[in-house]
C-alpha cells in the first residue's frame, strides 16, 4: 500500500479504507481510515464532500470508531432528509443519508436517536425504490434492535434478508440470516393485540396525538390513553417512539 503516500484525494482515501475492509484488509482498512480522519474535516463542501463523508462515516462504523463516528455524526446530521446520488455519466441513487446517521448514533450509544434514523431511512428507501440500501438499513436497525426488543427485530431482519438473498447480496443475506437463526418468533406477540388495538398503534406509527386518535374513532382521550397503555404493555415497549417502529417494521 506505498502507493498510498502519493494519494491526497479525500474522497480516494475514504473509498480505498471502505474497500479495503469489504474485501476483508481490515488491518489496512483501519490505517487507511486513520489517513483520512484529519483529511477529511478540512474538504471543501462540494460535490465530492458527501461522497467521501459518507464513505468515511460507514468506515467508522465498520471499525467501531467512536471518535471518527462524532465527527461524521455531527457532519451529516443537517443532511438527514437528502439521499446520496452520484455517478459518472449517469446518476445513481445510493440511499437515505438517514441510514449511515442511524447506524453512527447506535455505535456512539445514542438508541433513540438511532432508531429515528432508520426508521426516516427505511420509509426513504422504500419511497425511492433502492431495494439493495433499503436491506442494508433494515439490517442495522434489527441488529440495533435485536439487543433491547428480538421479536421486534425479527420481521427487519426477515425483510432484510429476503431482499438481499433476491438481489444477491451474499454479506448481508449471510448476516441477517446468522441474526434470524438467533431470534425468536413473535407471532404470537403480534396476535396478543385485538384489531383496535393494532389500529390504534398504526395512528401513533403515524405520527397522531391522543386527542386525533379519539376523534378518529369518536372514543374519549382516556379511553385511547389506556389502548395505548395496554399495547406498551403487551409488546414490552416503553415509549410511543418505540412502539413506532414496531409497526414499521412491519410494514
Amino acid at each position: 500500500m506505498s502507493f498510498l503516500a502519493h494519494v491526497n484525494d479525500p474522497i480516494a482515501v475514504c473509498d480505498i479504507a471502505r474497500v479495503s475492509y469489504a474485501v476483508g484488509e481490515v488491518e489496512t482498512a483501519r490505517r487507511v481510515h486513520e489517513r483520512a480522519k484529519p483529511i477529511v474535516p478540512l474538504m471543501s463542501v462540494d460535490g465530492r464532500w458527501l461522497p467521501a463523508m459518507c464513505l468515511f462515516a460507514s468506515t467508522a462504523c465498520d471499525l467501531d470508531d467512536p471518535d471518527g463516528a462524532d465527527a461524521a455524526y455531527q457532519a451529516l446530521l443537517p443532511h438527514a432528509d437528502h439521499y446520496l446520488a452520484g455517478g459518472a455519466g449517469s446518476i445513481g441513487c445510493h440511499g437515505s443519508i438517514s441510514g449511515c446517521l442511524g447506524r453512527l448514533a447506535a455505535l456512539l450509544g445514542r438508541p433513540d436517536e438511532a432508531h429515528r434514523h432508520f426508521a426516516h431511512a427505511t420509509a426513504a428507501n422504500r419511497q425511492a425504490g433502492v431495494p439493495p440500501y433499503l436491506a442494508e438499513t433494515l439490517l442495522h436497525w434489527a441488529q440495533l434492535t435485536a439487543q433491547t426488543d428480538p421479536a421486534a427485530a425479527r420481521p427487519l431482519a426477515e425483510e432484510a434478508n429476503a431482499t438481499a438473498s433476491r438481489l444477491g447480496m451474499a454479506v448481508a443475506a449471510r448476516t441477517s440470516r446468522s441474526l434470524l437463526d438467533g431470534l425468536p418468533d413473535d407471532v404470537a406477540i403480534a396476535d396478543a393485540l385485538t384489531k383496535r388495538e393494532r389500529e390504534v398503534a398504526t395512528l401513533v406509527a403515524q405520527g397522531r396525538s391522543n386527542r386525533q386518535i379519539a376523534e378518529h374513532f369518536v372514543l374519549s382521550e382516556r379511553t385511547v390513553e389506556t389502548h395505548v397503555s395496554r399495547i406498551l404493555t403487551k409488546l414490552d415497549l416503553t415509549s410511543r417512539t418505540q412502539l413506532a417502529a414496531w409497526v414499521l417494521a412491519r410494514r
